[in-house]
């Protein structure tokens, strides 16, 4: 991971994926040469008609290790569209109202060159699926050296 904040503001970057198709992870794979300050990650979860609690992660993964894992804090049940909000302010709770389900991560996380970002869903049944997500980063692209 990053050893050092860069000096200057980057740019915000929003990058929106299609929806991977069921039972699939959502995948974002991080360029080389580039830093990201995760800023947010959101994406709506459609769960099938099969009885089980679903435990929604985001992942950060470098090659075949998780770096980190953020779990949100509650499960979702079969039958159901949930939208997953994971940002520095988020709180960890359920806004029934609205169907949301907040998670948090780090103020300051900083991802160096080529990590991979994805979801990690427990007991995810063959007919759940995603919807498009949506990726917020602040970004730096390194020098060549």
């Amino acid at each position: 991971m990053a050893e050092m904040i860069p000096e200057s503001q980057g740019r915000i970057r929003l990058i929106e994926t299609a929806a991977p198709g069921a039972p699939a992870q959502v995948v974002i794979a991080q360029d080389a040469r580039v830093r990201w300050r995760l800023m947010s990650f959101t994406v709506d979860f459609i769960t099938d008609v099969a009885i089980a609690d679903r435990g929604v992660h985001l992942m950060i993964m470098y090659g075949p290790n998780v770096v980190a894992l953020f779990p949100a804090r509650a499960v979702q049940a079969a039958s159901l569209t949930r939208t997953y909000c994971f940002s520095p302010v988020g709180q960890d709770t359920i806004i029934t109202a609205t169907d949301t389900i907040a998670g948090q991560i780090p103020e300051w996380y900083l991802l160096n060159n080529e990590v991979t970002i994805q979801t990690d869903v427990v007991d995810m049944d063959v007919m759940d699926y995603f919807g498009i997500s949506y990726l917020m980063v602040e970004e730096w692209i390194e020098p060549l050296v």
